[in-house]
């Protein structure tokens, strides 16, 4: 009887574990289409003007409305993961992003293609918290920290490669709206295998019927947790910094420097690439160090320091290595963060939702006005200037995370 019992055991471990695999092969191949979806407007602004007779403001507008949306929808997708669970939300978060695509294709129409961002954003709230809810509910606590530090190494890596990959199948395919239709299919093609393969009829994150009486309890508990408002300061300032020197980083070493172009962006790109190696660090060190606030402070002073680097270095070996220091700490925090929030006492994947709302959410919501303010500041002194003040919001974040404090959660 005991060895039929442990037989019957170790089938249902090897069917978890390979519905595990199979999932998150479906999450890593959705953040690759979701990336590719969010920056074709960036990666292609040029095509995009010149085809529809836009201005910088016009074309500007494209890239930010998407995540203002998505800090909006952050919030939303909390309780829709609680009604529906996070499978369910995942499929609609894929099914929004690919009308983004069907818009573009068939309405060629400024308003009707700005709305096809707006459901773009929609899809990236519902996604982020939806990601993040099914690695917190299918792999073991002990194992949160290396699928967290996997699942930013992704979401790096899916936005180089975007990047890398969007001209050529633009120029495959011949133009921009053909392009984004090709995403769009895919990404509701893989809704759609999603759907089929049943996770919805034992998803772990939808909240017990009880709990679903008051709307958004799970945003609500969340707010009680005071770690997260620590933590939602910190990443608001390594945010706004992080978005400043990947926005105007290569113009900046190309105006200031004399650089070309292409030397500028390739410069610029060992900050993600080095976000990897943070990440993986983080990830792989995290249960292996008792002090989780030494992980949350040690990343964080890093950032500050490497930002002044980049700051008032001149192109040169110094420059390079602020930068990908900068990039280290930025994954390193990031994934130390998240996973910290995973394992704070009594959160469920439907709460943990509502946490990186509030986490990443306002922090979008504030960086949503830094464009503006650093041209304002450009203008006043100079971009090197500029870059200096962005970097001292870092301060602000260091003090946040230097007062953060474990508590016992809230049941």
């Amino acid at each position: 009887m005991s060895e039929m019992i442990q037989i019957n055991q170790s089938g249902v471990r090897k069917n978890e574990n390979r519905a595990r695999i199979i999932l998150f092969s479906i999450v890593i191949v959705h953040m690759f289409l979701r990336s590719a979806i969010t920056v074709m407007p960036s990666a292609l602004m040029s095509v995009i003007m010149s085809d529809m007779g836009l201005d910088y403001s016009q074309a500007g507008v494209m890239v930010y409305i998407t995540s203002l949306v998505m800090g909006i929808f952050l919030f939303i997708g909390s309780s829709a993961i609680a009604r529906l669970g996070a499978v369910r939300t995942l499929i609609l978060a894929m099914v929004f992003l690919g009308l983004d695509g069907v818009f573009s294709f068939f309405i060629h129409n400024y308003w009707f293609v700005l709305l096809g961002r707006v459901l773009s954003g929609i899809g990236n709230g519902l996604s982020i918290g939806a990601c993040s809810a099914l690695i917190a509910a299918w792999f073991e606590k002990k194992h949160h920290g290396i699928a967290n530090s996997i699942s930013s190494i992704i979401y790096s890596v899916s936005f180089s490669a975007a990047y890398a990959i969007i001209v050529p199948v633009y120029t495959s395919v011949g133009s921009w709206q053909n392009e984004m239709i090709l995403w769009a299919g895919l990404s509701i093609a893989l809704g759609l295998v999603l759907q089929l393969c049943g996770f919805r009829k034992t998803d772990k994150t939808v909240m017990e019927s009880d709990k679903l009486q008051q709307p958004g309890s799970s945003l609500k508990s969340a707010i009680k947790y005071k770690e997260v408002w620590y933590l939602a300061v910190a990443m608001t300032g390594l945010m706004w910094a992080y978005k400043c020197f990947m926005t105007y980083l290569p113009a900046y070493l190309s105006e200031f420097f004399g650089l070309s172009i292409a030397r500028a962006s390739s410069v610029t790109g060992l900050m993600p690439l080095a976000g990897i190696i943070g990440s993986l660090g983080a990830g792989s060190t995290y249960h292996l160090i008792k002090n989780k606030k030494l992980l949350l402070w040690a990343p964080m002073m890093g950032a500050l320091a490497a930002s002044i680097g980049i700051s008032l270095s001149p192109p040169g070996l110094m420059l390079y290595s602020c930068i990908f220091l900068f990039g280290f700490c930025y994954m390193a925090w990031c994934t130390v963060s998240s996973t910290l929030l995973m394992d704070l006492k009594g959160v469920t994947p439907s709460i943990l939702s509502g946490l990186m709302a509030i986490m990443i959410g306002s922090g979008t919501f504030i960086t949503i006005f830094a464009p503006f303010l650093f041209d304002l500041l450009k203008d006043i002194t100079d971009m090197q200037m500029a870059f200096l003040i962005f970097s001292s919001m870092l301060v602000f974040s260091l003090a946040s995370t230097l007062l953060y404090r474990d508590s016992q959660g809230v049941n």
